[in-house]
């Protein structure tokens, strides 16, 4: 099997000092132990990883600048945030003029980000895992034997997912909290102020009806911080 790539032929592996072509010899391509993180984290494109941290990272700027705009970021000001969750016609402070089809789409489109953010990273954490995998077979204090559909004496058999359970889980679940935040800290609302007194029915009379964009700070806060620290 040829692990050779159109790189390693064009690189420095098959020049010689004099910066001529050496003759192709078939030989073992040595691999050192200092490559091992290099070569886990170059199995995915620079703009995989580009555009996975940018959307975490657009999250945590946006949840920071909004929680700045309002609260600031005093010590005092953050011990607040737990007690701003109330929704009230005066929380409502975005899109009050909009339709209510665009604030239902407003309000969900960070949940459409979230979305590819996962699939992203998915492709990552399953490039980081194939990488790691691959690599156990030649290295390590013992070798491990292949993967396959039936396994027959040491063979092991497949994954379920596409990625092991110990990277597939945590990654579900930090989704599933991004999500749940997410849809704390930006949503849509409508409140309904009705009449004491009923219309000549009996029916209830609405006296006044605001729609709007709300949010929640704690829950951006939150969300900032879980959005960092699947940055780092």
């Amino acid at each position: 099997m040829c692990l050779f790539t159109e790189k390693d032929f064009h690189g420095d592996y098959f020049r010689s000092t004099g910066d001529t072509r050496k003759p192709w010899v078939a030989k073992a391509k040595t691999y050192s132990k200092k490559d091992y993180w290099a070569r886990n984290f170059s199995s995915s494109s620079e703009l995989e990883w580009f555009i996975s941290i940018t959307i975490y990272f657009f999250f945590t700027l946006g949840a920071s600048v909004k929680i700045m705009l309002t609260h600031g970021l005093t010590p005092s000001s953050l011990l607040t945030l737990a007690h701003s969750t109330t929704l009230s016609p005066q929380s409502l402070t975005m899109g009050r003029t909009l339709p209510t089809t665009a604030l239902a789409i407003i309000a969900n489109t960070p949940q459409l980000l979230l979305s590819l953010a996962y699939l992203l990273s998915n492709r990552l954490v399953t490039a980081l895992a194939l990488s790691r995998e691959w690599s156990a077979y030649a290295t390590g204090p013992a070798h491990k034997p292949l993967r396959t559909t039936h396994p027959r004496g040491q063979q092991r058999s497949t994954y379920w997912l596409q990625i092991p359970y110990r990277f597939a889980l945590p990654l579900l679940a930090a989704s599933a909290l991004l999500h749940y935040l997410t849809s704390q800290a930006l949503f849509f609302a409508e409140i309904r102020v009705f009449a004491n007194m009923g219309g000549e029915d009996g029916r209830p009379v609405v006296a006044a009806d605001v729609a709007g964009l709300g949010s929640s700070n704690a829950a951006m806060l939150a969300l900032a911080v879980c959005a960092t620290g699947l940055i780092v």
